[in-house]
Protein backbone atom coordinates (compact mmCIF):
# COMPACT_ATOMS: atom_id res chain seq x y z
CA UNK A 1 0.00 0.00 0.00
CA UNK A 2 1.19 3.33 -0.71
CA UNK A 3 2.18 5.69 2.41
CA UNK A 4 3.65 8.52 4.04
CA UNK A 5 6.78 8.02 6.43
CA UNK A 6 9.72 8.73 7.97
CA UNK A 7 13.09 6.47 7.26
CA UNK A 8 15.25 9.49 9.74
CA UNK A 9 15.21 12.30 11.44
CA UNK A 10 15.88 15.62 9.91
CA UNK A 11 14.33 17.76 7.20
CA UNK A 12 11.86 16.74 4.21
CA UNK A 13 14.53 14.51 3.19
CA UNK A 14 13.44 11.54 5.64
CA UNK A 15 9.78 11.98 4.67
CA UNK A 16 9.71 9.32 1.94
CA UNK A 17 6.12 8.39 0.21
CA UNK A 18 6.03 5.06 -1.15
CA UNK A 19 5.15 1.49 -0.54
CA UNK A 20 4.67 0.00 3.01
CA UNK A 21 3.48 -3.74 4.27
CA UNK A 22 -0.45 -4.15 3.81
CA UNK A 23 -1.56 -3.81 7.99
CA UNK A 24 -2.53 -7.24 9.24
CA UNK A 25 -5.71 -6.96 11.48
CA UNK A 26 -5.97 -8.88 14.29
CA UNK A 27 -9.13 -9.92 16.85
CA UNK A 28 -10.85 -6.64 18.50
CA UNK A 29 -9.26 -4.66 15.06
CA UNK A 30 -11.01 -2.90 12.57
CA UNK A 31 -9.36 -2.29 9.10
CA UNK A 32 -10.48 1.15 7.23
CA UNK A 33 -9.47 2.17 3.79
CA UNK A 34 -8.26 5.86 4.71
CA UNK A 35 -10.43 9.04 2.90
CA UNK A 36 -8.69 11.77 4.77
CA UNK A 37 -5.96 12.77 7.13
CA UNK A 38 -4.21 15.76 8.00
CA UNK A 39 -0.39 16.60 8.53
CA UNK A 40 -0.18 17.58 12.48
CA UNK A 41 2.31 19.42 14.33
CA UNK A 42 3.11 15.96 15.84
CA UNK A 43 4.46 15.18 12.22
CA UNK A 44 6.51 17.75 11.98
CA UNK A 45 8.10 16.90 15.76
CA UNK A 46 8.23 13.01 14.90
CA UNK A 47 10.31 13.99 11.28
CA UNK A 48 12.65 16.77 13.24
CA UNK A 49 13.43 14.27 16.22
CA UNK A 50 10.48 11.98 18.15
CA UNK A 51 13.01 13.11 20.91
CA UNK A 52 11.69 11.12 24.22
CA UNK A 53 9.28 9.39 22.29
CA UNK A 54 9.87 5.53 22.09
CA UNK A 55 8.88 4.63 18.62
CA UNK A 56 10.49 2.59 15.35
CA UNK A 57 11.93 3.68 12.21
CA UNK A 58 10.21 3.88 9.42
CA UNK A 59 7.32 5.31 10.87
CA UNK A 60 3.85 6.04 8.69
CA UNK A 61 2.80 9.64 9.88
CA UNK A 62 -0.15 11.28 10.44
CA UNK A 63 -2.53 11.61 14.02
CA UNK A 64 -5.85 12.42 12.58
CA UNK A 65 -7.89 11.23 9.55
CA UNK A 66 -11.56 9.81 8.44
CA UNK A 67 -11.87 6.60 6.22
CA UNK A 68 -14.11 3.86 5.61
CA UNK A 69 -14.43 0.57 7.20
CA UNK A 70 -12.93 -2.50 5.33
CA UNK A 71 -13.02 -5.65 7.53
CA UNK A 72 -14.32 -6.12 11.31
CA UNK A 73 -15.24 -8.48 13.58
CA UNK A 74 -18.09 -10.95 12.69
CA UNK A 75 -19.91 -10.01 16.41
CA UNK A 76 -19.28 -6.41 16.59
CA UNK A 77 -22.65 -4.46 16.77
CA UNK A 78 -21.92 -1.00 16.26
CA UNK A 79 -19.52 -1.00 13.24
CA UNK A 80 -19.90 -2.65 9.76
CA UNK A 81 -18.23 -2.82 6.45
CA UNK A 82 -18.59 0.00 4.10
CA UNK A 83 -18.99 2.73 7.20
CA UNK A 84 -17.75 5.80 7.41
CA UNK A 85 -15.74 6.58 10.76
CA UNK A 86 -13.46 9.28 12.20
CA UNK A 87 -10.59 8.21 14.09
CA UNK A 88 -9.58 9.01 17.73
CA UNK A 89 -5.77 8.71 17.83
CA UNK A 90 -5.17 7.13 21.07
CA UNK A 91 -4.44 3.93 21.53
CA UNK A 92 -5.36 2.57 25.11
CA UNK A 93 -4.42 -0.24 27.01
CA UNK A 94 -8.34 -0.99 28.59
CA UNK A 95 -6.41 -2.27 31.47
CA UNK A 96 -5.00 0.49 33.50
CA UNK A 97 -7.18 1.96 36.16
CA UNK A 98 -8.32 5.01 34.40
CA UNK A 99 -9.45 2.61 31.29
CA UNK A 100 -10.81 0.21 33.82
CA UNK A 101 -13.08 3.37 34.56
CA UNK A 102 -14.11 5.17 31.82
CA UNK A 103 -11.43 7.40 31.27
CA UNK A 104 -9.08 6.27 28.86
CA UNK A 105 -7.61 9.57 27.82
CA UNK A 106 -5.71 9.10 31.57
CA UNK A 107 -4.68 5.83 30.17
CA UNK A 108 -1.17 5.54 31.49
CA UNK A 109 0.33 4.04 28.63
CA UNK A 110 -1.72 5.36 25.93
CA UNK A 111 0.21 5.87 22.45
CA UNK A 112 -0.84 7.85 19.49
CA UNK A 113 -1.19 7.16 15.60
CA UNK A 114 1.49 8.37 13.40
CA UNK A 115 4.12 8.98 17.09
CA UNK A 116 4.17 5.88 18.71
CA UNK A 117 3.28 3.45 16.05
CA UNK A 118 2.17 3.92 12.17
CA UNK A 119 -0.74 6.68 11.58
CA UNK A 120 -3.35 7.57 9.14
CA UNK A 121 -1.21 8.89 5.71
CA UNK A 122 -1.47 5.64 3.99
CA UNK A 123 -4.40 3.90 2.33
CA UNK A 124 -4.90 1.49 5.11
CA UNK A 125 -4.48 1.64 8.71
CA UNK A 126 -5.56 -0.97 11.61
CA UNK A 127 -7.46 0.67 14.34
CA UNK A 128 -9.08 -0.94 17.92
CA UNK A 129 -12.55 -0.65 16.98
CA UNK A 130 -13.12 1.50 20.62
CA UNK A 131 -11.17 4.18 18.45
CA UNK A 132 -13.59 4.48 15.52
CA UNK A 133 -16.79 6.90 15.55
CA UNK A 134 -19.54 6.69 13.05
CA UNK A 135 -18.77 9.87 10.46
CA UNK A 136 -21.65 12.20 11.54
CA UNK A 137 -23.97 12.66 8.39
CA UNK A 138 -23.84 15.87 6.29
Amino acid sequence: MKAVFLNGHGGNEVVQVGERPMPQRKQGEVLVRMRAATLNRVDLYMRDSGAGIRHQLPLIMGVDGAGVIEEVDAQEQLLKPGQRVVLYSGVTCGRCEFCQHGEPVLCTSMQTLGEHCDGTLAEYIWCRQAMCFRFPKG
